[in-house]
């Protein structure tokens, strides 16, 4: 049986039978449902979670899941297999991971950039660069190729991890 309250004969919360509340709604989709038009508000601190639409909070496994069901703007945060990432669980696609050892890492394999033309990182701290275009070719010869940028005391080297041989990168000193 239901558990149901009400204000005057309007229905304000419900417990179904099998465990599902719902707020401002009678027929919860899931764990939690918020179905009032004027959503809800979660403080936590210094900063508050707002949804000002129909917001159905799901916890499958060790993932929130934030589903906005009047807008196609779905995301979700998850922490499944030790792994946080943000997932357009519209579409089933991942955007950004940070693994179980602490990489970040992007949703797949060469599909996302790190910034844009317009949208620059002004630094880029790094030990070593590796690049490596395995599974498409450049435009210059068609070639792909994967190496790995590494620093030395006097000089800049470039590894060529697909034959082994090492380069040296010629500078010339300039002055201002």
């Amino acid at each position: 049986s239901n558990i149901i309250f009400k204000s005057n004969t309007d229905e304000r919360f419900r417990i179904t039978s099998d465990g599902k509340v719902g707020i401002g709604t009678n027929n919860p989709s899931a764990l939690l449902t918020v179905g009032a038009d004027e959503g809800f508000k979660i403080p936590t601190g210094s900063a508050t979670i707002v949804s000002k639409r129909n917001i159905a909070i799901q916890t499958v496994y060790p993932i929130l899941q934030l589903i906005d069901t009047d807008s196609a703007s779905d995301f979700q945060i998850q922490n499944a297999n030790g792994d946080f990432g943000i997932r357009d669980i519209t579409n089933s696609a991942d955007r950004f991971v940070i693994d179980s050892a602490g990489q970040v890492l992007p949703g797949a394999d060469d599909t996302q950039n790190l910034g844009s033309s317009s949208k620059r990182w002004k630094n880029i701290y790094a030990a070593d660069m590796h690049f490596s275009n395995e599974g498409k070719t450049n435009d210059v010869d068609g070639t792909w190729g994967d190496w790995t940028l590494q620093e030395g005391e006097d000089s800049v080297f470039m590894i060529n991890n697909r034959t082994g041989k090492k380069y040296a990168i010629t500078m010339k000193e300039v002055s201002n």
